[in-house]
């Protein structure tokens, strides 16, 4: 596969069309926030 998703939900954060971070199953809000914010 691609990108490997074995499991929904998966987020994948991508740059320049790489895999950079990956978030994988049912988390709290706070918790991608977080995640997300250091790419930002």
């Amino acid at each position: 596969m691609l990108y490997d998703i074995m499991s929904i939900p998966t987020l994948l954060v991508m740059n320049d069309g790489k895999e950079v971070d990956r978030i994988v199953g049912a988390v709290p809000k706070q918790v991608i926030e977080a995640k997300l914010q250091k790419y930002m």
